[in-house]
């Protein structure tokens, strides 16, 4: 009783529809005359406010730490040719699923590492805070290492220059040597493998 109830209601319903749409059951289709509808969604004197303009994005990719390594995370970013916004990511990483995960980055905790970021020419200049130096020896590697793999996303660079008030310093590189040149990507390509 209750689905010849059910069915009896969509019958009825389906049959209101249909007839209610004006479509004539030999599938054909009918033009009407222009004069036989009206359309206007808005008055003349009402305008559409202008939408803004869609902010372009693109992919990049940080480098956070994971385990005894480093993991390439993807990120969506608005095109730049400021190093700050990389640095900016390492800082705000990891997200929540990230964090649960097991992965973090050794800038979130301490974003008063890094003094200043700036670009000469086609190098990206990285000022050290002094307090950089409290870092131990293993985390001190993986954090130079999520910067300068994160900041190659810059394609047209020659390389990582880190200062210390300006002044040129040697950093560690993952086997414990000191780098006292322009720091490149394949210095820190090992830790990729770990």
């Amino acid at each position: 009783m209750r689905n010849l109830r059910k069915n009896l209601v969509f019958g009825i319903a389906l049959a209101c529809w249909l007839t209610s749409c004006s479509i004539r059951a030999e599938g054909v289709d009918h033009v009407l005359p222009n004069d036989s509808y009206t359309v206007n969604f808005l008055s003349p004197e009402t305008t559409l406010p202008t939408p803004p303009a869609p902010v372009a994005r693109v992919g990049a990719i940080i480098y956070l730490i994971y385990k005894d390594g480093l993991l390439g995370r993807p990120r969506l970013i608005e095109p730049t040719n400021d190093p700050a916004m990389v640095i900016s990511l390492l800082i705000g990483a990891p997200d929540p699923n990230e964090a649960a995960a097991g992965i973090r980055s050794g800038l979130s905790n301490s974003p008063d590492l890094i003094a200043s970021v700036g670009i000469d020419g086609r190098i990206i200049m990285i000022d050290l805070s002094k307090s950089f130096a409290d870092i131990q020896g293993g985390e001190q590697i993986f954090i130079l290492g999520q910067i300068v793999l994160s900041l190659y996303a810059f394609d047209d660079i020659d390389g990582i220059q880190f200062t210390l008030d300006g002044q040129a310093v040697s950093v560690l590189s993952p086997s414990g040597e000191a780098i006292d040149r322009l720091v490149t990507r394949s210095d820190f390509a090992v830790l990729l493998s770990r």
